[in-house]
């Protein structure tokens, strides 16, 4: 369930990122997503993950050989890319990597290698609900 004032902590966690570069395990793509999650409803879907790898054979190890696209359909409802709304997660191609991002709107927000990046939301190629 989405807290009363998810929209302004959306908008919060958003700028407050806005500068930090991609970094494995304290801001790639999963755990950006999972912040806003946390900013929007209280939970914390890594919260059982978070410190637990620093590299990208770490975050893989973790995965346990599921997709990224598999992990996100046993915590959130999946939801067509055109009906997933602001704050909800998706998966896009990020600087040529599958990425988890935030929906802002019409665009995708997620961790790039200077900071944050947006693309348009019909790149994604899978959305779900969040809250």
């Amino acid at each position: 369930m989405r807290r009363a004032d998810w929209p302004e902590r959306l908008a919060a966690y958003i700028n407050g990122r806005e500068a930090v570069a991609f970094a494995w395990g304290p801001n790639d793509c999963c755990s950006f997503a999972a912040g806003a999650v946390l900013a929007l409803t209280g939970d914390d879907p890594m919260r059982a993950l978070r410190r637990r790898y620093r590299s990208a054979r770490g975050a893989t190890r973790l995965l346990n050989e599921q997709t990224l696209e598999s992990h996100l359909d046993e915590r959130f409802a999946r939801v067509g890319v055109a009906m997933a709304h602001r704050g909800d997660v998706a998966l896009v191609e990020i600087e040529g990597r599958p990425s988890v991002a935030i929906v802002e709107g019409e665009m995708l927000v997620a961790p790039g290698l200077n900071g944050l990046v947006r693309v348009p939301r019909g790149l994604a190629v899978g959305a779900w609900r969040v809250g």
